[in-house]
């Protein structure tokens, strides 16, 4: 792997199925419970970053590396309810 390239692991809230969360943890730990009221992340996908297409989710991967970089996790909501298949 290029020192380029990261993997990426996608989270869902169990309680909105429209917000997610993605964190280079694999279990998802750091991602913030208080933002997934009355539910549980559970585990998505995954996606390797630095390799193109990323056919799964339109993120700005800019956006996403300097958020994961400065703290640990990246978290959005989608405005319709769309079908993301879950990854690799």
């Amino acid at each position: 792997m290029s020192g380029n390239q990261q993997t990426v692991y996608i989270f869902r809230c169990s309680d909105n199925p429209r917000r997610y969360g993605a964190t280079a943890d694999r279990a998802g730990i750091n991602l913030p419970a208080q933002v997934c009221p009355g539910g549980t992340w559970t585990s998505h996908s995954q996606m390797l970053l630095g390799r193109a297409p990323q056919p799964r989710i339109i993120l700005d991967e800019n956006e996403l590396r300097a958020r994961l970089s400065k703290q640990g996790f990246h978290l959005w909501e989608t405005n319709i309810n769309v079908a993301i298949p879950p990854g690799d």
